[in-house]
């Protein structure tokens, strides 16, 4: 029923606005000649719709009459009777008018133009929905590529802003005893374009270079080739002039002012350091020291103080050069004894061979030297060492070293062990600063130290040697924060103590020794942290470990070892015998 109807109402809105009169709608339906449209298909159901029965019976009698005219023409004008709903016949006009009153009917001209879009057939519908959650989808996409590249440009600023070093302060570290850092103010720096340097600058640079030289290695000056490339003096001094983007502000004749000369000799140095060795081979990238660095080590484009291992004070002077177990090999450089401002340097677990420079304990600044575990020769000298050096912490163990150790006052720790040192400066074992003193596995053959007298102190270790002497009683009386006492297969005599002035000792290592006499009752009782005492392999040395003393010891639950020989010290609470 609607499909019929909507047409109709539509021509009936369209003939309105056409000015059709009501004359011209009674001569169509008037004409009664036409042949009627065909009914509705079969299958087509119409809701019955209640009316007025006055209305509904002139209305059935008109139907019969039109039906009966509409069947006699139907076969021959319509034989497939689908197409006359949209015929302009008087015929089908009639037949409208009878079903639907004074209705208009639609002209040809209307019926020819194309249904509304809501009308269009599924296809249609389906096509312009995905059309639109396309278009849809594609603006979206350009929302979030906008914003992306938004987001790539602040953070390319962020990290442009990033690059700027800031001013650098040489940290304290924590891991290092005793030592501290000081801060030299705060000046910053700002990356310039690369120079080009005239013959002029260039030779102000190599005479700064050379004198640099000769005072370091205090031989003359002409004895330096700085053309020879394949030394590491030409080829840094090839990279400063000719490689090197950093400007050096190199004025005429000389440097614009002695800040600028301390420049060119600190980039220089480090750069002798990197060349003598084999800095290509360096395992660089751990920043291990616990600075952040943003330039690795030689770095053409970056200042000195922001390479890797590399601290500076705030005047932008070296003050932190920190490169353990980076595969250094080769010898430490002369020239490094010019850096003043030098107050930490780490070049452990290397493969360092030489000797070790001259002048490099003179350094004035100098706080922590730690050459440990390498391959250096040679002795230790220095010409400060008695008179004020700031040292405080010097490890030296695992290398080749001979003769002794000049006498620093202010030294904290002391670690030579692992070395050829034949004599220890009796003056440690009266230093008062003194906590660290680790000294075994060398070659002391002399008497052992008599005068003790270090209330610091708290960890000694002298075993492993060849000592003459017993140990006296001033070592056991006057060193009360003493921890670890390590006096193993050192040849020692004497005899136990009956009292011990430190309750904190906990390592106690008295084996293969020549003790003798009887282990006292007292013996230790005021120990409260012991972890491990061993008295085994000594052949004289009899008595026995009393109850009172295996209480006070495993009351803290801290004891690991206790070991003797129990067929001559007897041992209720020794851990194992010999």
């Amino acid at each position: 029923f609607q499909l019929v109807s909507r047409p109709v109402r539509m021509a009936k809105s369209k003939d309105k606005k056409k000015g059709k009169s009501k004359a011209d709608k009674k001569n169509v339906e008037g004409n009664t000649n036409a042949p009627p449209p065909p009914l509705p298909p079969q299958d087509l159901e119409l809701d019955p719709i209640p009316e007025d029965n006055s209305v509904a019976a002139p209305r059935d009698s008109k139907l019969s009459s039109a039906s009966a005219v509409a069947s006699s023409n139907s076969s021959q004008d319509h034989p497939n009777g689908r197409d006359s709903g949209r015929s302009s016949d008087v015929g089908g006009s009639a037949v409208n008018e009878l079903m639907y009153g004074a209705q208009e009917q639609p002209s040809q001209q209307d019926e020819a133009k194309p249904p509304p879009l809501i009308y269009c057939n599924k296809r249609v519908r389906v096509f312009a929905l995905f059309l639109l959650l396309l278009l849809t989808g594609i603006g979206v996409g350009i929302i979030f590529i906008v914003q992306a590249i938004d987001d790539d440009d602040s953070g390319d600023d962020s990290n442009n802003n990033n690059n700027l070093r800031q001013p650098t302060i040489a940290p304290t570290y924590p891991t290092f005893d005793d030592v501290f850092i000081n801060d030299g103010g705060g000046s910053g720096w700002v990356p310039a374009p690369a120079p080009t340097y005239s013959p002029m600058q260039i030779q102000s640079i190599d005479d700064i270079l050379i004198q640099l030289s000769a005072e370091t290695k205090n031989i003359f000056a002409d004895s330096i080739d700085l053309n020879d490339p394949s030394t590491p003096h030409g080829n840094c001094r090839f990279w400063l002039t000719q490689t090197d983007e950093i400007d050096l502000n190199v004025n005429g004749q000389a440097a614009a002012n002695a800040n600028d000369v301390e420049r060119i000799q600190q980039r220089y140095i480090l750069c002798l350091l990197f060349e003598h060795t084999s800095g290509q081979n360096w395992q660089l990238g751990g920043n291990n020291n616990g600075t952040t660095s943003s330039a690795t080590f030689k770095d053409k484009t970056a200042h000195e103080c922001t390479w890797e291992g590399v601290t500076c004070n705030g005047n932008d002077y070296v003050a932190v050069l920190d490169l353990w177990n980076q595969n250094l090999v080769g010898r430490i450089p002369d020239e490094i004894t010019s850096l003043e401002t030098l107050q930490v340097l780490r070049l452990p677990n290397n493969t360092l061979v030489g000797t070790i420079p001259e002048r490099l304990l003179d350094l004035p600044n100098l706080l922590w030297l730690d050459l440990s575990n390498n391959q250096l020769t040679g002795s230790v000298v220095s010409s400060t060492a008695t008179s004020g050096s700031p040292l405080l912490t010097l490890y030296l163990n695992s290398n080749a070293l001979q003769g002794t150790i000049p006498y620093f006052s202010q030294l904290t720790s002391l670690r030579i062990h692992g070395n050829q040192f034949s004599e220890l400066n009796p003056l440690y074992t009266t230093s008062t600063p003194l906590k660290r003193l680790v000294a075994y596995d060398n070659k002391f053959q002399g008497d052992f130290p008599q005068s003790w007298n270090l209330p610091n102190l708290i960890h000694l270790d002298l075993g492993l040697n060849q000592w003459k002497g017993s140990i006296p009683l001033e070592l056991w009386q006057n060193l009360p924060s003493l921890e670890f006492l390590l006096l193993n297969e050192a040849q020692l005599k004497g005899n136990l103590p009956a009292t011990t002035a430190s309750p904190f000792l906990s390592y106690v290592w008295l084996q293969s020794n020549q003790l003798t006499g009887t282990v006292p009752e007292t013996f230790g009782q005021n120990w409260l942290n012991l972890t491990s005492l061993q008295l085994q392999g000594n052949p004289d040395l009899s008595g026995s470990i009393g109850q009172a003393q295996c209480v006070q010891w495993q009351q803290q639950g801290l004891v690991e070892v206790i070991r003797a020989d129990c067929n001559l010290v007897s041992c209720s609470c020794c851990t194992s015998c010999s």
